[in-house]
C-alpha cells in the first residue's frame, strides 16, 4: 500500500475535485535502474530511472469499501536542493534501500550537470485498452567532472561518486539493476575495466552506435551477499609500452654475457625476472 500512496496522491490531482482512488496493493510494482557512462574525457554520466506502476482502479463515482479509500490534498512544494524533496518522497523506498541510497544531495548538486524530472501517464493493460494502469517515472541525470569531483583522475567508483555503496535492493522492486557502459572508445589506446565482474553483459544499438553494457542485478542475492555491499569500480588502463631488450652473448676470454632491459613497472607491484 505504501508504494501506491505517493502515486495515488498525484492521480487525485488528475481526477479533479471530488475524485477518489481505490488502491489495491498486490498489483503495484517498481522498476529501478542506474546507467553509468564513462566518457573519454574522464567525466562520468549517471542516470537514475525509477518506474512505479500502479494497477489499481481509479474512479469518479460508485460504491467502494471505505477501508480502501484514502482522500488527500497535495500542497505546493518547491524543489529543495538540500534533500531532494519532494522528488525523493515519491520513491517507494525513499532513500532507505535500493538505488535510491545513492541519492545524496550534497554530492549530486556539486556536479557539472544536473537534471531531474517526474512524468505520470496512463498505460493500457491490453490491446483494446479497456483498462489502464498508471505509471510514475522519475529520472535524475548528473555528470561528474574528472577535474573537480575526481581530482583529475579518470578512475571512478560508486563510493567516489556518491560517497555511498549499494547494500540491498528495495523490497518493493521487481527489477533493480546497474548498467555500466563498457564500450571501447580507443581513446589513447585505453581500455575500461570494471570490478567486480558483472552478472551479465548486454549489447544494443543506440543512434547507430553499438553499445556494450555490464549489468549488475541487485536482486541476485550472490551479488550483494559476497561482499555485503556493492562498490562498482571503473578503471582506465593503457597497454604496457614496448620495452627495450638487448642481449649480447659472451665471447670466451673476451666479454661476459650482457642483458639490458628497459621496462616500466606500475606502482605497488612485484615483478620477477628469471633467466
Amino acid at each position: 500500500m505504501a508504494a501506491a500512496m505517493p502515486l495515488a496522491l498525484l492521480v487525485l490531482l488528475l481526477l479533479g475535485p471530488g475524485g477518489w482512488c481505490l488502491a489495491e496493493p498486490p498489483r503495484d510494482s517498481l522498476r529501478e535502474e542506474l546507467v553509468i557512462t564513462p566518457l573519454p574525457s574522464g567525466d562520468v554520466a549517471a542516470t537514475f530511472q525509477f518506474r512505479t506502476r500502479w494497477d489499481s482502479e481509479l474512479q469518479r463515482e460508485g460504491d467502494t469499501d471505505h477501508y480502501f479509500l484514502r482522500y488527500a490534498v497535495l500542497p505546493r512544494e518547491v524543489v529543495c536542493t538540500e534533500n531532494l524533496t519532494p522528488w525523493k518522497k515519491l520513491l517507494p523506498c525513499s532513500s532507505k534501500a535500493g538505488l535510491s541510497v545513492l541519492l545524496k544531495a550534497d554530492r549530486l548538486f556539486h556536479t557539472s550537470y544536473h537534471s531531474q524530472a517526474v512524468h505520470i501517464r496512463p498505460v493500457c493493460r491490453n490491446a483494446r485498452c479497456t483498462s489502464i494502469s498508471w505509471e510514475l517515472r522519475q529520472t535524475l541525470s548528473v555528470v561528474f567532472d574528472a577535474f573537480i569531483t575526481g581530482q583529475g583522475k579518470k578512475d571512478w567508483s560508486l563510493f567516489r561518486m556518491f560517497s555511498r555503496t549499494l547494500t540491498e535492493p528495495c523490497p518493493l522492486a521487481s527489477e533493480s539493476r546497474v548498467y555500466v557502459d563498457i564500450t571501447t572508445y580507443n581513446q589513447d589506446n585505453e581500455t575500461l575495466e570494471v570490478h567486480p565482474p558483472p552478472t551479465t553483459t548486454y549489447q544494443d544499438v543506440i543512434l547507430g552506435t553499438r553499445k556494450t553494457y555490464a549489468i549488475y542485478d541487485l536482486l541476485d542475492t550472490a551479488m550483494i551477499n559476497n561482499s555485503r555491499n556493492l562498490n562498482i569500480q571503473l578503471k582506465w588502463k593503457r597497454p604496457p609500452e614496448n620495452g627495450y631488450i638487448h642481449y649480447q652473448p659472451a665471447q670466451d676470454r673476451l666479454q661476459p654475457h650482457l642483458l639490458e632491459m628497459l621496462i616500466q613497472l606500475p606502482a605497488n607491484s612485484v615483478t620477477k625476472v628469471s633467466i
